[in-house]
């Protein structure tokens, strides 16, 4: 929001600082002798050479067996360092690989993220002075048929010889992937039946990741500590749904805002879920309205987020709860516990996946 002449100042005679106001993201000049703010200081020290250091394995018990953990905190295990195919044939490949440990092809969604991969190419002395062709985690979306990352997010950062109409191609019928050219410090598109190159798979995971288990981490939390979450395409009514869930030490997924109720939905329509899929809110008692989230019978009240679509929830509909799929707001409503079979979304803490893993 800012431009190069906002800084342009007399700072001796003009005294004041910036501060970013991570709530807006934005920055914010503040006068150094205002009063009117609370704030918040935090000291930074960076580590000389850190973004090519890797950290071994058997110090690095946040990372699983095989990873290393590199400085910047990501946990890398390389999957093939240098291998010739079409990515028709490897993609399905390596990304099984990588979903077995929990983790995916790696996601650039900054300036910092792809700096952070030139510097862990590098790091591996077999490629390191080579063209390597690093392969991205994105996937085609076959209901929107354009690319996103494998988590089902959108792409928001682009490298910057690209634009955004760059991506804006339908990528069922132009099958093509990203690659980044770590050497050249650019992206460039490879179609998918071409086996002109050498190819980098490397399987990235964050100790969040690897706390999930065989669930993935719900980023879009706004939780200290990231949850994780499953969908399940196979139909379950709500209560059976609830005790596969307790199974796997969560429960049908609680959803604390509007940003992960629209992540949950786009997973949804990912996984080819098309009309709906049960959430955990319901109703405990006969109450019509009282409503909560199963995993703490949490209130859905007062601040709390609440999607439910008008009438709903309705008198004798059920007192357990669905996502409509096929309306892009991901709005709720109230279905029958025992009849209605739907896919649906378990939850559970990390500290949980983790203890469920042990066991």
């Amino acid at each position: 929001f800012w431009t190069t002449s906002s800084l342009d100042f007399d700072c001796v005679e003009n005294e004041k600082h910036v501060v970013s106001r991570t709530s807006f993201n934005d920055w914010f000049f503040v006068l150094d002798d205002a009063e009117l703010y609370t704030y918040t200081f935090l000291c930074e020290v960076a580590q000389t050479g850190a973004a090519t250091t890797v950290v071994p394995v058997t110090d690095s018990p946040q990372c699983p067996g095989g990873y290393n953990l590199m400085s910047s905190g990501t946990c890398i295990r390389p999957l093939n360092l240098w291998v010739k195919g079409t990515l028709n044939d490897l993609l399905s490949q390596m990304t099984a690989q990588c979903q077995k440990d929990g983790g995916h092809l790696p996601f650039i969604r900054s300036a910092q993220d792809n700096a952070m991969f030139i510097d862990i190419v590098k790091s591996f002395d077999a490629i390191k002075d080579k063209s390597v062709f690093l392969v991205l985690g994105m996937v085609c979306n076959p209901i929107t048929r354009r690319l996103e990352w494998s988590d089902n997010s959108p792409i928001t950062y682009i490298q910057p010889y690209f634009t955004p109409a760059s991506f804006n191609f339908d990528c069922i019928e132009n099958e093509k992937h990203v690659v980044s050219r770590t050497y050249f410090n650019d992206w460039f598109f490879v179609p998918d039946d071409t086996d002109l190159y050498m190819y980098t798979f490397l399987c990235e995971i964050t100790p969040a990741d690897a706390n999930c288990g065989d669930y993935d981490v719900l980023s879009y939390a706004a939780d200290l500590e990231k949850p994780c979450f499953k969908l399940f395409t196979t139909p379950l009514s709500w209560d059976s749904a609830q005790k596969q869930c307790e199974a796997d030490s969560g429960a049908l997924a609680t959803i604390k805002s509007a940003d992960e109720n629209s992540f949950f939905r786009r997973s949804a329509v990912s996984n080819g879920i098309t009309f709906g899929m049960h959430i955990g809110a319901h109703q405990p008692t006969k109450d019509i309205t009282k409503w909560t989230w199963v995993d703490g019978e949490v209130p859905i009240e007062g601040a709390s987020y609440d999607n439910f679509m008008d009438p709903y929830p309705m008198q004798g509909s059920g007192q357990c709860s669905e996502m409509l799929i096929a309306a892009t707001s991901g709005f709720w409503m109230n279905v029958d516990c025992n009849t209605m079979a739907l896919p649906f979304v378990c939850r559970r803490s990390a500290s949980a996946s983790v203890s469920k893993t042990r066991s």
